[in-house]
């Protein structure tokens, strides 16, 4: 039996594949004409293609595993909703930290 890749999975593999081929096009051009402009338009285009890609993939299996933990174990809906919610703030809190060398 052939297993089905996900359609999202077949998107990050292309955009990550794409952003692979670009650096290594981006080195090569640097190393064969001396010049890094091309470092100031080609990588951020394909670097910001793929930070978009991991957060969406990131989010949906975040919604996947929501729903698989509701569907194994049974957990109210308002458990669920109170745990995400605490995830964030979690989050929040670790992203500014006081002395983390962000002046204000």
């Amino acid at each position: 039996m052939k297993k089905k890749f996900e359609f999202s999975k077949v998107i990050f593999v292309y955009i990550a594949v794409m952003f692979t081929i670009v650096i290594i096009f981006t080195m090569v051009l640097m190393w064969y004409t001396q010049d890094t402009q091309a470092v100031a338009y080609l990588i951020p285009a394909v670097g910001g293609l793929m930070a978009t890609t991991v957060g969406f993939y990131s989010w949906k299996a975040k919604a996947e595993n929501i729903l698989k933990i509701k569907q194994t174990n049974e957990i109210a809906s308002d458990d669920i909703n109170e745990l995400a919610k605490n995830v964030e703030e979690l989050l929040k809190d670790d992203e500014v930290e006081e002395g983390d060398g962000y002046d204000s």
